[in-house]
């Protein structure tokens, strides 16, 4: 829905200004992960559009004023995040990431940058769909999809390093669902045991560079991964 929305209401808005549109960020769509359920909250037609500095207010109030009351029968201004707003986002890129990361990572991605941001984050920006990136050419140090690029997945040492943090988190507890079993603790057994489960989910979806999602789509996002069966 969101392409339609894109090419049949936004871009018409938008022609002749250099531009960047996009479903990436927060919610379940990004990740392909929604279902009618997604549809009871913050939920319509949505679209990011990342302009040039300082035209993102000009722009913002031309698309808001040209936006029609519905699209694909539900409204183009809804509830999102606590209140209530367009599903048009128009913002520039740098603030947006930096936002999102807390930082701009077509600047180059130092190693404090990639130990800090957060899985989740990380899939949001790298994950959905870039409906078109005319800012490549039009701002320093390219558009989104440049900044996609550098964020694809971890540099090698530092994949390596993340899968050992991993591997210790595992190991710190292995033991303790046996602990808590010898003196009849069956209740954090089985929590201990569920944590460690977690940990393992996370593990897989690393070893096969995902960034493994928030909790309520871990499961899901490992049984799309090959050998989730078998590891389930």
């Amino acid at each position: 829905m969101s392409r339609a929305f894109y090419g049949e209401v936004v871009a018409p808005l938008v022609s002749g200004v250099a531009h960047s549109a996009a479903l990436i960020g927060p919610g379940s769509e990004v990740l392909e992960f929604d279902t009618a359920r997604s549809t009871d909250h913050d939920w319509g037609p949505r679209v990011l559009v990342f302009v040039a500095p300082g035209t993102a207010p000009e722009v913002r109030e031309k698309v808001v004023a040209g936006l029609p009351e519905r699209f694909g029968g539900f409204p183009t201004v809804f509830g999102y995040h606590g209140s209530v707003q367009p599903g048009v986002a128009v913002t520039e890129l740098g603030p947006w990431l930096v936002e999102r990361l807390g930082f701009d990572p077509r600047a180059g991605v130092s190693l404090l940058d990639w130990l800090s941001a957060p899985w989740q984050s990380l899939a949001e920006v790298t994950r959905g769909e870039v409906f078109h990136d005319g800012l490549e050419a039009a701002v320093p140090g390219g558009g989104l999809e440049a900044a996609r690029a550098a964020l694809r997945w971890y540099p090698e040492d530092v994949w390596r390093y993340v899968l050992a943090c991993q591997w210790r988190r595992i190991a710190q507890e292995e033991s303790f669902p046996g602990r808590c079993g010898e003196v009849g603790d069956e209740l954090g057994s089985a929590v201990v045991g569920a944590r460690l489960a977690r940990e393992v989910m996370r593990l897989a979806l690393l070893l096969r560079r995902r960034y493994p999602p928030y909790a309520k789509w871990l499961g899901s996002a490992l049984a799309r991964m090959p050998g989730s069966t078998e590891l389930g």
